[in-house]
């Protein structure tokens, strides 16, 4: 795993929430989060409105840098 890694090669598993991932409708559920969460909309209401987890939410928050 490490010599695969170091090639780069072994990344681990895709995110099911991103900007690039493969569902079209997450991709869509995530642009959603990201701009609920720029608007400054609760974790929590936001993970309620798009059925994600709070932690989904708080990932995507953490990812793209938003405080």
């Amino acid at each position: 795993i490490q010599v695969a890694k170091e090639k780069g090669v072994y990344k681990g598993r895709p995110l099911l929430y991103s900007p690039n991932a493969k569902d079209p409708q997450k991709r869509v559920i995530y642009h959603r989060v990201v701009e609920m969460l720029e608007e400054g909309q609760a974790i929590s209401k936001i993970a309620k409105e798009v059925n994600i987890t709070r932690q989904t939410v708080y990932r995507i928050k953490h990812d793209k840098g938003l405080s």
